[in-house]
C-alpha cells in the first residue's frame, strides 16, 4: 500500500498533470451542454476541446499557433464560465472561468520547460569537452551520439538531415542560434521551413 502511495505521491509532484485536470473538467461541459445534447457528447466535444486547447498551447510555446490558442481559450473560458455562472456563482464566474484555462497553460508551460531543461541537462552530460569548450550543436550529438560538425556547417537549410530538421521544428529561434550556432535570421529562416 505505501508503494502505491509513493508513486501517486511521485506522479503527482513529477508527472504530467494536463490529462487529469482535462477529465476533471468534463463534467464542466456536460453540464453546459447538457440542456442542448445528450451527455455523452457532451462530455466528449469537452474533452477534444480541452485536448485542443492543450495541443495548441504546446504549440504556441514551440513557436507556433498563437492564434488557434487564443481562440481555443477563449471556447473553454466560456464553457467553464458558463458552468458556474449556471451553477449560480454570479460575478464569481468571471474569475473562476478562468481556472482550467490558466491551470492548463501553467503545466503545459512547466511540462514545457522541465522537458527542455532536462535535454539541456542529458546533453550537457553527454556531450565531450574539447579544448575546454562543448560544441555548438547540443542536439545533433544528442542524437547521433558523435560529435556535431562546426557551427559553419549550418549554413543552409538544405545541410540538415531529415533528423536536425524535425529537430528544429521543436525549437525555438533562441534554442536554434544556441544549439545549432547560426544567426538569428537565419533560425528565424529555418523556423519558417517547418510552417
Amino acid at each position: 500500500m505505501q508503494k502505491i502511495i509513493n508513486r501517486f505521491v511521485d506522479w503527482f509532484e513529477n508527472g504530467e498533470l494536463t490529462p487529469f485536470v482535462i477529465l476533471i473538467s468534463i463534467p464542466h461541459y456536460a453540464m453546459v451542454l447538457a440542456r442542448f445534447d445528450w451527455w455523452p457528447v457532451a462530455a466528449v466535444l469537452g474533452f477534444l476541446l480541452d485536448m485542443g486547447h492543450y495541443r495548441t498551447i504546446r504549440a504556441y510555446l514551440r513557436g507556433k499557433g498563437a492564434f488557434w490558442m487564443i481562440v481555443l481559450s477563449l471556447f473553454s473560458y466560456g464553457f467553464h464560465f458558463a458552468f458556474y455562472f449556471e451553477g449560480g456563482a454570479g460575478l464569481a464566474s468571471l474569475f473562476f472561468g478562468g481556472a482550467v484555462p490558466i491551470v492548463i497553460f501553467a503545466l503545459s508551460f512547466l511540462g514545457y520547460a522541465e522537458r527542455w531543461s532536462e535535454k539541456a541537462r542529458r546533453a550537457a552530460e553527454e556531450t565531450p569537452v574539447v579544448s575546454g569548450k562543448a560544441p555548438a550543436a547540443l542536439a545533433t550529438s544528442e542524437v547521433s551520439g558523435n560529435l556535431p560538425e562546426p557551427a559553419a556547417h549550418y549554413r543552409t537549410w538544405r545541410s540538415l538531415s531529415t533528423v536536425e530538421r524535425q529537430q528544429v521544428a521543436e525549437l525555438s529561434v533562441v534554442e536554434i542560434v544556441a544549439a545549432y550556432g547560426v544567426s538569428e535570421r537565419t533560425a528565424r529562416n529555418w523556423r519558417q521551413h517547418e510552417t
